[in-house]
């Protein structure tokens, strides 16, 4: 016992001799831990804030981009040619002398997918299908319809776009949409085919033939018998994967050659729809209104992002040259975003 009582105050004092150094250490580490951690905390700030600045930059750069390509593009056929200089290659006239010449319409479709229509039932170029008031319609050059049940929707495409892939599944659920409003049952969905004719190869491939069907991944050779199927037939391609006629068809395409009896008469199709006086009025007319509506987006786009620019106080000559806007354009713009900041 007397042992025990003259050890205790012992450790208590060497206890209370080293608790306040353990105290001090702590309250001088603790004001560095807090700066450091304000430190790391601006810099993560100051590095997010970078981030998103660049994001933003990018983001307004691809809106100039596709503003650029969306003008070249949809100017490009207008700057092209005249009507009298039209060829089977313009959508316009492709699917004009594909609507008044069943003959040539139902020997492109045997030539591209290989077999024999007995009667076509009936064809309508640039036919537009919009399943709702409020939602985003489809206009297809080539509409067909034949004795077999069977739907085929011919789209000439030349100006090369990205989005290919994309177009031919919004284009084979339109039609279904179109056969279901007409009272079609879903066992009753007939056989589509989507078919792009190109001036360019979306896949960067070699063949001038491709066709996409739906298999099971696991099992590839298992179809899934939706029948419905996507094709795209290319001009630059290198593949020895086509008939000579088709090939023919699409040296056409590409140089005006009209070297087999097929094309021969697609070329004296072409030559007549020149002449047509009621085709050209049309054409004109069509011409005018894609150029208004492409100016109203274009113009909606422009003051986009112009009003971001204004936004990160971007000198207004520079919002001027970027985006094409006037003076008073772009102070209506300034106007507006102190309105909505009030």
């Amino acid at each position: 016992m007397t042992e025990y009582r003259y050890e205790l105050p012992v450790l208590a004092k060497e206890y209370t001799y080293n608790r306040p150094s353990l105290a001090e250490e702590y309250t001088y580490n603790r004001p560095s831990l807090a700066e450091e951690f304000n430190y790391k905390t601006r810099a993560l700030a100051e590095e997010l804030s970078h981030k998103r600045q660049d994001s933003t930059d990018e983001r307004i750069y691809e809106d100039l981009s596709l503003v650029n390509e969306d003008r070249d593009e949809r100017l490009a056929p207008a700057r092209e040619s005249r009507y009298e200089d039209l060829t089977l290659a313009d959508d316009f006239m492709f699917g004009k002398i594909m609507a008044c010449r069943e003959d040539l319409c139902k020997e492109l479709l045997e030539l591209v997918l290989g077999i024999r229509i007995a009667r076509i039932r009936f064809i309508e170029p640039q036919k537009d299908v919009q399943i709702t008031a409020d939602g985003k319609g489809v206009r297809f050059d080539v509409y067909v319809d034949d004795d077999r049940q069977t739907v085929y929707d011919m789209e000439m495409q030349a100006v090369p776009r990205n989005n290919l892939p994309k177009r031919s599944r919004y284009y084979g659920s339109m039609m279904d949409l179109n056969m279901i409003e007409h009272g079609v049952d879903y066992k009753e969905l007939r056989q589509s085919f989507v078919i792009f004719i190109c001036k360019f190869n979306p896949f960067g491939g070699e063949r001038h033939f491709y066709t996409f069907e739906n298999t099971c991944k696991e099992e590839q050779e298992l179809p899934l018998g939706d029948g419905t199927a996507k094709i795209f037939l290319c001009t630059k391609g290198q593949s020895d994967d086509i008939s000579d006629e088709l090939a023919a068809f699409l040296e056409y395409l590409t140089d005006g050659t009209a070297d087999s009896a097929f094309t021969k008469r697609l070329d004296a199709a072409v030559c007549d729809a020149r002449r047509n006086k009621e085709w050209r009025m049309q054409y004109m007319t069509m011409e005018m209104a894609l150029k208004e509506k492409l100016d109203e987006g274009l113009q909606k786009r422009s003051k986009d992002i112009a009003i971001k620019l204004l936004k990160r106080n971007m000198p207004i000559t520079d919002i001027m040259d970027i985006t094409g806007l006037s003076t008073e354009e772009i102070s209506e713009l300034q106007t507006k975003i102190g309105e909505c900041s009030i």
